[in-house]
């Protein structure tokens, strides 16, 4: 399998590049794994995690692997509006996405989205969620 922290790297960087996002986030810089220990957060911002990623086995050997990860969106306005609009860039440009990373390649798809829900006074949080099939290239 594809080490996670690789995947992650690679999804970040790829997420960076994709100005129908970054048009929508404070900086393309607010785009970061979900472990990100900052303390100085500028909305809208993105985080990555890789939720899991589970070996296909088959009559012969191969390294083919399920992925599943979700990109969370945090905005602070009033509204949720803000985050949705920003999960629905998000899905658009993943969905039936073949992604090409740095020794992997992936049919990602979307697993749905999580409407955004209230983190605080103003602050927001949805998710986007994604699947597929990771292979070494």
């Amino acid at each position: 399998m594809i080490a996670p922290h690789v995947i992650q790297a690679d999804l970040i960087a790829d997420i960076k590049t994709q100005t129908t996002i970054t048009d929508l986030l404070a900086s393309a810089n607010e785009v970061r794994e979900d472990e990100y220990q900052g303390t100085i957060y500028r909305y809208p911002t993105l985080r990555l995690a890789i939720i899991g990623q589970t070996a296909l086995l088959g009559p012969e050997p191969c390294d083919l692997a399920n992925i599943q990860f979700t990109i969370r969106a945090y905005t602070e306005h009033s509204s949720s509006r803000t985050n949705s609009v920003l999960l629905g860039a998000i899905n658009d440009v993943y969905h039936r996405k073949i992604f090409s990373g740095s020794t992997w390649v992936c049919w990602m798809q979307s697993g749905g989205l999580i409407n955004p829900s209230r983190q605080g006074p103003k602050l927001w949080r949805g998710e986007a969620l994604f699947e597929g099939t990771i292979y070494p290239k």
